[in-house]
């Protein structure tokens, strides 16, 4: 059985959803609380979970982490997140590999780009606002990996470049709204108005395009590169911009409607009307 480590990004204020919407009910728990026990239930039979880190607002680490030891006990860790997104999760996988990992002593610190880490793991990042991941949808996740990928002894690139499958595993939807692009840009009003420059917008097809959702799964050595990697001013919205970036194979499956994500208040509606018949 796969041993797969989370890291949970909840280091948002929730600008657009007014409040830190972490702390959001829905069924009776908080969408940290929710999203943890989600996982945890679902990941039965399916992997291992060798740990949660949860990057978190530096004024909510305290009351986070109350909530997620709650729900996990002492298989999570709650660390300060960053600025963006993408620094809450480098800063995560940092934690995760020098206090976790290493800390047992099954990681290889060689600097040798060759040679992979006689540990090898699958290091998993999902929305903290994300609280209906299914096991349908993990299934074919980590299905996305062979055998063969988990090794531990020391092979060289060469030799596991042959065996894998995908380096990286990430849930999508196909789009069914039709999909316009503007030069110039579009502005929402707090009004409810939708303003496009005149003439800028066009339609695109949209079977080129479809959206990603997550969690999103890669090997121990993948998430290594490319959170070492990591410039602090990139601009990234998920962890398969940074892997596409590096050159790693990126690989999708089918994701899940309900795999929501709670971005504005109106959500919560929806989320409840999931939850009643989810969980």
């Amino acid at each position: 059985m796969k041993k797969v480590y989370f890291i949970i990004a909840a280091g948002g204020v929730g600008r657009r959803f007014g409040g830190l919407k972490q702390y959001a009910s829905v069924g009776g728990d908080t969408l940290i609380e929710l999203t943890l026990k989600n996982i945890v239930k679902h990941c039965e039979g399916i992997c291992e979970i060798g740990a949660f880190v949860v990057a978190s607002p530096a004024s909510e680490i305290e009351r986070i982490s109350e909530l997620c030891q709650r729900c996990v006990g002492d298989l999570v860790a709650v660390i300060k997140g960053g600025d963006t997104r993408a620094e809450s999760v480098a800063r995560a996988f940092s934690y995760l590999e020098q206090e976790i990992i290493c800390s047992d002593g099954r990681v290889s610190n060689s600097s040798d780009e060759n040679e992979y880490p006689e540990f090898e793991a699958l290091v998993a990042v999902h929305d903290a606002c994300r609280p209906f991941v299914g096991k349908a949808i993990l299934e074919r996740i980590f299905d996305g990996f062979s055998d063969g990928e988990i090794e531990t002894k020391k092979k060289n690139v060469q030799e596991l470049e042959e065996k894998r499958s995908a380096d990286f595993v990430a849930p999508a939807l196909p789009i069914t709204d039709t999909i316009k692009k503007s030069s110039a840009g579009f502005r929402v009003l707090e009004n409810g108005e939708f303003v496009v420059a005149s003439k800028t917008a066009h339609t695109v097809p949209r079977e080129e395009y479809f959206a990603v959702q997550t969690p999103q799964v890669m090997t121990y050595d993948v998430a290594k590169k490319i959170y070492s990697d990591f410039q602090i001013n990139e601009s990234v919205t998920d962890d398969s911009t940074m892997a596409e970036r590096c050159g790693f194979r990126t690989s999708y499956v089918l994701g899940d409607r309900y795999n929501i994500k709670i971005t504005k208040s109106e959500d919560l509606e929806f989320a409840e009307f999931i939850y009643s018949r989810e969980c």
